[in-house]
């Protein structure tokens, strides 16, 4: 490593003596001062191996500023026509003098040159961005399959060009991706050549001008997305063709259909969503039938909405009849309020015979509403059997969060361990101030010796605070 950082720095200074007082761009001395040390034994073709290049920098030239102020007012540009593109960031106006492409051709030149040379190393990372139309789109796509074809582990691309197609069908032969599309055809173009695409990660996904999105991706184990789009996909159908995946995480809303046979290989799915207002039964019925789908998992986490109807006091959005969770291990909640819990019970605990796990994030509750928990005539057999570990990992010591604790420790005969939060958060939020480790401990001190006073099935069970 000390060995390449000095051949690099001994580039550097030549780079800068020969570039003094040149009004060429830098970038091209870059090409001329490595093939200077070409005769320099231990440096020969020293910038060859960099792990790292990086052409972000680059800059297309603007046309001339005068010419384009003059006949702004005389022709404008409808920016509306295409809502869905971006802007170019350098318009051509009708009668200016041509835009002078010198410096992109030979950037481009420089990039055919660097790029497509047989004794070229494996680089670890390459980041390209292109930001106007006057750069050649099948270049461009050589690039990048230049690239690919040396095993790039990281591919960082911002491209504008002087086509919509610009991606090769080499990139879809990566393990995992992670790619932000501006353009929402291109995205149907992606999923539809992916073969042995394993790990997919999506994040602030536009959905706008979609009616029907298909993930045919037959090698996908991995599944993500996450963000709560810009643009609703509320209207859109999502079908999946997935008979490899495992693990499915859909922090979004929802969309107006789930379309799957099954997901026969699933472990474990993950279904956060919100409902946005006036959405009918016939999406709680196509919710139902999504978990329904996943319902054969290990490990399930849902939203919050998931037991909506109950706060709704709309019953007529309930199925008639619920999923069994025969290989629920692990069930978790992002939030819950206290008058879900009887829904908790009814629609998960009482069908996951098996489950051991049981992970609330945090216990809301509603001041103005009537909510009673107590009493159920049925104990789920989970809290009979199975059931050995609970977490509420936002825990204030409140009464009715007190009360779900005390329903659980009545019930739960082989209950291990209940882990509680830290109260630091509500002394800080308390006190306005950030408390001590010993005002956290006596808080914790406070809810154990109420806790004592309940009835305890599991003669087994302790109780733990998770740290702040």
């Amino acid at each position: 490593m000390i060995h390449a950082l000095c051949s690099w720095a001994l580039v550097e200074k030549e780079f800068q003596n020969i570039s003094q007082g040149c009004n060429e761009k830098p970038a091209f001395y870059l090409f001329r001062v490595a093939k200077s040390f070409s005769q320099m034994g231990p440096w020969n073709n020293l910038w060859l191996s960099l792990p790292v290049l990086d052409f972000t920098q680059w800059r297309s030239p603007p046309p001339p500023i005068s010419t384009a102020h003059e006949h702004h007012n005389e022709e404008e540009v409808d920016s509306d026509t295409d809502e869905d593109s971006e802007q170019d960031d350098y318009r051509v106006i009708k009668d200016s003098p041509p835009v002078d492409l010198s410096e992109t051709n030979r950037f481009m030149d420089f990039l055919d040159k660097v790029l497509f040379l047989d004794n070229l190393a494996h680089v670890k990372k390459f980041c390209l961005k292109t930001d106007s139309m006057y750069f050649d789109q099948d270049r461009v796509k050589k690039w990048i399959n230049s690239i690919v074809l040396r095993d790039v582990e990281e591919l960082i691309l911002y491209i504008k060009c002087s086509g919509p197609r610009v991606v090769p069908l080499e990139l879809f032969y990566c393990e995992s991706y992670c790619v932000r599309f501006a353009v929402s055809e291109q995205t149907v173009q992606f999923f539809s050549n992916c073969p042995v695409l394993e790990d997919l990660y999506m994040t602030n996904v536009s959905w706008k001008g979609l009616d029907v999105i298909c993930f045919a991706l037959p090698q996908l184990k991995f599944f993500t997305i996450r963000g709560f789009g810009r643009e609703s996909i509320e209207n859109v159908k999502v079908k999946f063709d997935t008979p490899n995946l495992l693990s499915l995480t859909w922090f979004d809303h929802l969309p107006e259909e789930f379309i799957v046979d099954s997901f026969p290989c699933l472990v474990e799915a993950g279904i956060r969503y919100n409902f946005a207002e006036g959405h009918t039964k016939s999406r709680y019925h196509s919710l139902y039938e999504f978990v329904q789908k996943v319902s054969h998992v290990n490990h399930l986490m849902v939203s919050h909405t998931y037991f909506r109807p109950k706060i709704l006091d709309d019953s007529s959005v309930l199925p008639r009849s619920y999923h069994t969770f025969s290989n629920l291990v692990s069930f978790e909640v992002d939030v819950i309020y206290y008058g879900q819990i009887g829904l908790l019970f009814n629609i998960i605990l009482q069908f996951s015979p098996n489950l051991a796990s049981l992970i609330f994030h945090q216990l809301f509750w509603f001041h103005r509403l009537h909510e009673d928990v107590l009493p159920f005539n049925i104990v789920p057999q989970c809290l009979l059997l199975s059931l050995k570990s609970i977490e509420f990992r936002k825990f204030y010591g409140s009464p009715k969060e007190m009360e779900v604790v005390k329903l659980f420790l009545e019930s739960a005969r082989v209950l291990q361990t209940i882990t509680l939060g830290s109260s630091s958060h509500h002394l800080e939020h308390l006190n306005k101030k950030k408390p001590t480790a010993e005002e956290v401990e006596d808080a914790n001190d406070i809810i154990l010796e109420q806790l004592q006073t309940f009835s305890w099935a599991s003669a087994d069970c302790s109780v733990k605070f998770l740290s702040p």
